[in-house]
This record gives C-alpha cells, sequence and structure tokens, in this order.
C-alpha cells in the first residue's frame, strides 16, 4: 500500500509538509543488521518528520511491503512509496531501463508527479551519481555505506539543515 497523502508537522513558525527522505538499500546498508541499526540511529531524531521513499533499483520489480520488511520497524513505517511510479511501470511509453532514467530523472519525477513544488528533500544513495546529478542539485545527495562514520556524520548535518 503507496501513502500519498500530504502529511504535515506542526511546527513553531505553523505547519510544514513533511520532508522526504530518498532511501537507497544496496550499498547504503549491508543487510546484517549493523548498518540497519547505524541508520536507524542516525535518523531517529528525524523520523517524525520525514517519509521515506525507496529508490533502490529492486523496488522497480519488488513489492514495496518485501522492502520494507528488511528494515528496522520504525524506519519501515516511515516508508510511503518508492520512486518507481507505477503508473509509468506499466505504461507503453515509459522505460524505466532507458538510458534515460537515470536516479535523479526518476526520483525528481516522483517529486513532480507525488509532492508539491518546493517540498524538501534529500537522497541517500550508494554511490555519485555525478554523470546525471545535476551540479545545483548535489547539496540533496549524501553518499556512500551508512557503516561509514562519515557518511553518518554527512547525513546528520543533512538532516539537522532539511527538518530542523
Amino acid at each position: 500500500m503507496s501513502i500519498h497523502s500530504d502529511l504535515t508537522v506542526e511546527q513553531s513558525a505553523g505547519p510544514r509538509t513533511m520532508a522526504v527522505l530518498f532511501l537507497e538499500l544496496d550499498g547504503v546498508l549491508d543487510m546484517t543488521g549493523s548498518s540497519e541499526s547505524q541508520l536507524e540511529e542516525v535518523l531517529a531524531p528525524y523520523l517524525a518528520q520525514l517519509e521515506i521513499v525507496i529508490s533502490d533499483r529492486r523496488a522497480l520489480h519488488t513489492p514495496i511491503e518485501t522492502l520494507r520488511s528488511k528494515l528496522p520497524n520504525r524506519i519501515a513505517s516511515r516508508v510511503v512509496d518508492s520512486m518507481y511510479l507505477q503508473e509509468l511501470t506499466n505504461s507503453c511509453w515509459s522505460d524505466y531501463h532507458s538510458a534515460l532514467a537515470t536516479r535523479y530523472a526518476c526520483l525528481r519525477l516522483w517529486l513532480d508527479r507525488r509532492r508539491s513544488p518546493g517540498t524538501r528533500w534529500l537522497a541517500l544513495e550508494q554511490r555519485w551519481p555525478l554523470d546525471s546529478w545535476p551540479t545545483l542539485e548535489r547539496e540533496h545527495l549524501v553518499c556512500g555505506p551508512i557503516a561509514q562514520a562519515s557518511v553518518r556524520q554527512q547525513l546528520t548535518q543533512a538532516l539537522s539543515q532539511l527538518v530542523g
């Protein structure tokens, strides 16, 4: 089940839309349990203000419930969708396997179709997709395995700026 509502969180300046975290599983998590707990530790202070969208390539053909089950409960409960839009995966004119379907293009398409302009977002990716990621949008990108202390630090700083 996908949730496509505009969730809001009350803050001192009034209601704000939830921020979106695009999460790639492969390469970010090692799926042994330790990296999942490290991710949960970093995300914990921000979870109430985040919607998580799985950006992993497996989400193209794997039910979101299956991917959600691989995450700690607190993180899984914040997963609202995958970035691969159902209405396009079954389309005769769209091909997520095309060279034009870069990670950034898919992510941007999801934002354009599922959220209002100005939605705050961040992507946690396995590696820098520099060939397809616009220079001005790289501020929305944290890359590397969550097991690396430098990645956890970058993610914490980015989340603090995003929702803090």
